[in-house]
């Protein structure tokens, strides 16, 4: 293979299963790289059948250009448009189709933490902005409008958020606390509902149960899943602050979480890149839907992200290794642990059909960057993905 490191290249990639289906691979990235990840991850390059293609396109990943004013912090992703906060406030909103530019905003504060979501109206559909700031204040934006801000008075020390999770109307928003306090507000009418304290306690539970690592909020808001580092799973209702379910899990190995729209199951990605799907009312009806092969060096990291709908499931693993030499020449060096590589599985859980995507760094760069934030559309299963290094990248 020649190495020409200097465009992406998209790749397609069949692989016949032992089931008779077939796993498609998009692959975007240079032929030295390639060669470099197949040191990495040789039970995956072996069981590949290359096909060079034409340069990426806008039918493939789009890179939207966010200026490089800091990293992306949230992003969020309709039929129609995707939108990305990054570092200070500055926002972006593209078109999902073209990758066209739509809008440029700027949000005057200080905030720790920021969160986007697309709202389902009667209307079509609607850009809710949160932002957190210290001591729990809010700052809250409806299609680019202040609205009414908030402040999670339960918040302890003022300290940012583990999770900020919004339902898919809007009407409930949840704050929870690296100590599991909870509060909930609901931002189309500007109210505030409940708040209460979801650190589990009592007989048979450690005595410690650690901070959050973890939380999820189903799509219709009826369910809250809160993960800690050595409890097990905590599921409540928000409505009443009344727990569901304990589910008994490997918490300290749950690398993220979400919930289908009805709060019905739970689905949670593991650090041996096993995704599992587990029934909230019987946590012992629970199946493995997704298996990432074993990454034979490094290491990886991983975040998933469900439709609002539920069809659309979205998983990411971010591949760290050391130094690699390829040819004679270091092709990975990096000085300080950096994803070298992204792999996006996107599981259509109506159909059953997977596809996969393999994402590596451009031409003269060594790390696609931290992933901060990734979000899944409705009906096409479009992804946007937000990294630490200012890009903002769009998956059809």
């Amino acid at each position: 293979m020649m190495f020409t490191a200097t465009v992406w290249l998209r790749l397609f990639v069949a692989l016949a299963l032992v089931s008779g289906a077939v796993t498609t691979y998009d692959v975007f990235t240079s032929d030295a790289y390639l060669d470099a990840l197949a040191e990495i991850m040789p039970d995956v390059a072996a069981s590949m059948e290359y096909h060079r293609a034409a340069p990426r396109d806008a039918s493939g990943a789009m890179l939207l250009r966010t200026d490089n004013i800091g990293a992306v912090e949230a992003v969020a992703i309709s039929d129609y448009s995707a939108a990305a906060v990054l570092r200070f406030g500055e926002g972006r909103t593209w078109e999902t189709q073209s990758g066209r530019l739509a809008s440029q905003f700027k949000r005057d504060g200080s905030f720790g933490t920021a969160k986007l979501a697309f709202l389902s109206t009667p209307l079509g559909s609607s850009l809710l902005e949160i932002y957190m700031g210290a001591a729990g204040k809010a700052a809250v934006y409806l299609d680019k409008a202040e609205s009414s801000p908030f402040v999670a008075r339960n918040l302890d020390n003022g300290e940012a958020p583990s999770a900020l999770l919004v339902d898919a109307s809007g009407h409930m928003v949840a704050v929870v606390s690296r100590d599991a306090k909870v509060y909930c507000w609901d931002a189309v009418r500007g109210q505030p509902l409940q708040q209460w304290d979801a650190q589990l306690k009592g007989p048979g539970l450690p005595a410690v149960v650690g901070l959050t690592k973890h939380a999820a909020l189903s799509a219709d808001g009826s369910t809250l899943a809160i993960v800690s580092e050595f409890g097990p799973i905590g599921v409540w209702n928000p409505a009443n602050t009344l727990i569901k379910q304990r589910i008994n899990a490997p918490t300290a190995n749950i690398q993220d979480l979400a919930l289908t729209p009805d709060g019905k199951t739970l689905i949670s990605i593991l650090d041996d890149g096993h995704v599992w799907e587990t029934e909230v009312a019987n946590p012992a009806n629970s199946r493995d839907i997704v298996q990432f092969p074993v990454v034979t060096a490094g290491s990886a990291t991983y975040k998933l992200a469900l439709s609002a709908n539920g069809n659309h499931l979205a998983i990411a693993q971010s591949l760290f290794s050391a130094p690699l030499v390829v040819a004679g020449k270091p092709v990975l060096a990096i000085s300080a642990p950096q994803p070298t590589s992204l792999r996006l599985v996107r599981l259509n859980r109506s159909s059953g059909a997977r596809r996969e995507t393999l994402i590596a760094p451009p031409a003269g760069e060594q790390s696609v960057g931290r992933l901060e934030d990734l979000a899944v559309s409705n009906a096409a299963g479009n992804v946007a993905l937000g990294f630490q290094s200012s890009r903002m990248l769009l998956v059809d």
